[in-house]
């Protein structure tokens, strides 16, 4: 839980590839979890970074270290 760093890089093989499945079978917790997004946009203003990831910090920065 400790782990601060997020690696983005393509598989070693093919065989490593995997599929997630669609944000429907997850629940409503991303949905909810926007709107949280949403309120800290709003409170940090200017200093909010739009990085594009659903896990991001207070400020929309990714969440890599």
């Amino acid at each position: 839980m400790g782990n601060k760093t997020v690696v983005e890089r393509d598989t070693k093989s093919a065989a490593g590839e995997r599929t997630l499945p669609p944000l429907a079978l997850v629940g409503e917790a991303p949905k909810r979890f926007r709107g949280t997004q949403m309120a800290e946009k709003r409170a940090a203003r200017e200093a909010y970074e739009n990085s594009g990831h659903l896990l991001a910090d207070e400020l929309g920065r990714t969440l890599d270290g």
